[in-house]
């Protein structure tokens, strides 16, 4: 199978995992989001990622989360991380 090579890709994350997968991956340009590390997603959430999060703007979103509702859109069991 042929691989697909990235020629330029901004990814912004506030996951620390994808952070680190992505690090040092060609044609990549990393923006990390910051604030209050979260263990149990390993992501970082709060007040300085929201305000990070405000400062950048994004052609495409991919977004995971705990549960999704068709009326009510995403949810998450968290309340800092949502």
């Amino acid at each position: 199978m042929k691989r697909m090579r990235i020629q330029s890709l901004t990814v912004i994350t506030n996951a620390l995992n994808i952070a680190v997968e992505r690090a040092d991956a060609p044609g990549i340009t990393l923006i990390m989001i910051g604030g209050l590390l979260r263990p149990a997603s390993c992501s970082f959430v709060g007040p300085q990622a929201e305000a990070m999060m405000n400062e950048v703007h994004a052609d495409r979103l991919f977004l995971a989360v705990d549960g999704f509702d068709l009326e009510n859109g995403p949810s998450t069991p968290d309340a800092i991380e949502a």
